[in-house]
């Protein structure tokens, strides 16, 4: 990954914790990463519901929504590192979800879109 790509995924994350943050969201854990990959946020909602958190930045739509390009090899990746997670923190008796935030630009105006549950269709 470039050094441009690594700036803008850093900034999207930093934005994104704004926003979780605003909406009620706990940050308990950024760029979180084991043997399986990386978790780029973890929160509590309400304190008894983990989500976590997958961000996706483009700098336009042209080859769609940026949540779209979670391909099913990395949703698998996700979910093993989920459970690391929620195992390594005592959190198993927790329910969890995954979301995806998506970072673009639109009409030259940064948008973020939050998208519910991921793996609700998997």
């Amino acid at each position: 990954m470039g050094k441009k790509s690594v700036i803008y995924g850093e900034t999207a994350e930093a934005l994104s914790c704004i926003y979780l943050k605003e909406n009620g969201y706990e940050i308990i854990g950024r760029n979180w990463r084991c043997k399986y990959g990386e978790l780029d946020i973890v929160a509590f909602q309400k304190l008894a519901h983990i989500v976590f958190f997958e961000v996706k930045y483009r700098k336009n739509l042209e080859y769609g929504i940026p949540v779209q390009s979670i391909s099913p090899r990395k949703i698998l990746k996700l979910k093993k590192a989920m459970a690391c997670f929620l195992l390594e923190n005592d959190l198993c008796d927790l329910s969890w979800q995954l979301d995806g935030l998506s970072l673009y630009y639109r009409k030259g105006r940064l948008k973020l879109r939050h998208y519910s549950n991921l793996l609700a269709n998997c």
